[in-house]
């Protein structure tokens, strides 16, 4: 059927005009004539008070504003999960030529030729090899025919029902389990209450226990388990939490998808995503926990889930974290591949020191906290390359191999007066100088020790890189001394201002960099947005090429 014309209930979720709520009073209001539905909208700015009038409280609602009472002809008709399908679908897939259905006045079917029992079947097989359907924002609740549903789509590998109107779990296993095949499930923008919900007549049921979780508690209502969905994302679904407190949602997830590989919970205003205990509550299979724009600001909840034995991805950007603790020494998050904890509120480098531990690390995302504020981008960049030596990509560039040679180096002589003061001062000094910076001394294996600090004078000087110059044509120019922090591209100024450049080559010429230090390779000077001092260069030979 079209449309699934049923009356409401309190609790079930519906659309006016395309605007999603939930349904809180069905009944007569005083002073009126008639039912009307008491409705907290998805959007509180649609509503007009918290579900009072003149005095008597009808329902209640999460925000004062989030009510609305509407006669029931307001309210959107439902339409089946088939239908919408079909809707979504069926247009594309018919081709140029559309299908028509004609009715005698006795009832009886007429087929047409332009359509005929070919087209149909045409459309039929091409539904089914549908792999991936999605219908967001679709007013629907149910499936008209679950065996029709199977049926046609029996090779679906990923949905995506997300902003639909599935009241429960319970309502959306009924769907799923009709789809052998699906792997990823997509149901962002919905608002399920933090229990089972109805279950599918004949469904397995599971409970929320020990062999589901990582370590924590049980009991809890049953769930259908459906082990074959690996990929689920709940975004957006923060009416789903009760105060931000993720433990019985998540409890509910993990058993139902108790395969998980992928899960994203982003933008679900969650401040906790463990039990009470700080115990884990993910599936032991999970490989990438998406949880980015919540309010988390307690590390140990993400610190419960070290002990998931397969989590190489890890997201938690847009929180309030103010700080990373319990990684330095190693054994948290073995397998943990990727961090992002950008913009947090991470104010000290005791937390970059952390990363030290994560043996597997190969890259961090942390740009955007206030550690970084008092660091020139460039510095910070090398200061984190430093700290944390195993990764290979920072802030979502690759760290190549001079870059690193250059920050490490870098590292070094920033610090380098603190260390040499230590090592004056005696072991105890030394030791706790390294507790604060614990890669010095591996940088010191590789580079050698720090020069010592030198007057303010000197220090001036080498502010600035001496270049001996030759042109295209390999002549010596006069030599260039020029500050650290000049970009490449004013370079290639300076360089036509000298008549080294013209203007046809002034972007196509090649810079090479020989350094003066022949333990220093030739660089390539190859990006024009870079500064001197990004590629190490101090003192050198500058070859046009």
């Amino acid at each position: 059927p079209n449309s699934m014309a049923s009356p409401v209930v309190v609790g079930d979720r519906v659309s006016s005009q395309g605007h999603h709520g939930t349904v809180r009073f069905v009944g007569p209001v005083a002073g009126t004539q008639g039912d009307w539905i008491g409705l907290e909208w998805d959007d509180q700015a649609r509503g007009r008070h918290n579900g009072s009038k003149d005095g008597v409280q009808y329902f209640a609602v999460r925000d004062s504003t989030a009510g609305s009472f509407l006669r029931p002809r307001k309210i959107d008709p439902y339409v089946s999960l088939e239908s919408a399908i079909a809707e979504r679908y069926g247009s594309r897939l018919d081709g140029e030529e559309e299908k028509a259905e004609f009715v005698d006045s006795k009832q009886q079917a007429i087929t047409v030729e332009l359509v005929g029992a070919d087209k149909a079947f045409e459309e039929q097989s091409k539904l089914e090899n549908l792999r991936s359907v999605c219908v967001p924002g679709a007013p629907v609740r149910a499936a008209a025919d679950m065996k029709v549903l199977g049926v046609m789509l029996p090779n679906v590998t990923e949905l995506d029902i997300s902003r639909t109107l599935f009241i429960s779990w319970g309502s959306v296993a009924t769907v799923i389990t009709r789809l052998p095949k699906l792997s990823a499930l997509r149901v962002c923008g919905m608002v399920f209450p933090a229990v089972a919900g109805p279950e599918t007549s004949g469904a397995a049921a599971v409970a929320v226990d020990d062999d589901s979780r990582c370590g924590g508690g049980g009991g809890g209502a049953a769930v259908t388990a459906i082990p074959g969905v690996t990929e689920l994302f709940f975004n957006l679904c923060a009416q789903s939490f009760d105060h931000g407190c993720g433990a019985p949602q998540i409890a509910i997830i993990s058993a139902m998808f108790p395969h998980l590989s992928e899960l994203h919970l982003g933008g679900n205003d969650l401040v906790s995503i463990s039990d009470h205990t700080k115990q884990c509550i993910f599936p032991k299979t999970l490989e990438h926990l998406n949880v980015e724009d919540n309010r988390i600001s307690d590390w140990g909840e993400l610190l419960s889930l070290s002990s998931l034995p397969a989590l190489t991805r890890l997201n938690v950007s847009k929180n309030a974290l103010g700080d990373l603790h319990g990684l330095k020494n190693g054994g948290a998050f073995a397998a943990l591949v990727v961090l992002n904890v950008s913009r947090n509120q991470l104010s000290g480098w005791d937390s970059v020191n952390e990363l030290v531990g994560l043996a597997a690390l190969r890259e961090i995302v942390i740009g955007h906290n206030p550690v970084f504020e008092s660091e020139r981008g460039l510095h910070a960049r090398q200061c984190i390359i430093g700290r944390v030596r195993q990764v290979e990509r920072v802030n979502r560039t690759v760290v190549a191999p001079q870059e690193r040679v250059v920050a490490e180096r870098f590292f070094l002589a920033r610090h380098a007066a603190s260390w040499w003061k230590a090592k004056e001062a005696g072991d105890a000094a030394i030791a706790s100088f390294h507790v604060g910076l614990p890669t010095f001394c591996e940088l010191i294996a590789t580079h050698g020790e720090p020069d010592k600090p030198k007057s303010d004078t000197v220090a001036l000087k080498e502010g600035f890189v001496r270049l001996n110059v030759s042109n295209l044509n390999g002549e010596a120019l006069p030599p260039l001394l020029l500050p650290a922090t000049t970009t490449i591209a004013k370079l290639r100024q300076v360089l036509k201002a000298k008549k080294a450049l013209s203007s046809e080559n002034l972007t196509s010429a090649g810079l090479l960099y020989v350094d003066d230090d022949p333990d220093v390779h030739e660089i390539l000077l190859d990006d024009n947005m870079r500064e001197l001092g990004f590629f190490g260069a101090k003192a050198g030979q500058l070859k046009l090429v």
